[in-house]
């Protein structure tokens, strides 16, 4: 997928979620990371989505 197909991005203390529509998201959770780590996922994030919470 594209960044630009996410419509925003969520951060809890444990999980990303990022939105493709209002009601639909896909669900990172941090605690399954295999490569990188959540810094890094966040540090990209909020470089490409503009809507960053």
């Amino acid at each position: 997928m594209k960044y630009e197909s996410f419509t925003s991005v969520r951060e809890t203390a444990d999980s990303f979620y990022l939105y493709i529509s209002n009601s639909a998201a896909f669900l990172l959770t941090k605690s399954d990371f295999t490569q990188g780590t959540p810094d890094e996922l966040r540090q990209l994030l909020q470089e490409k989505i503009k809507r960053y919470k």
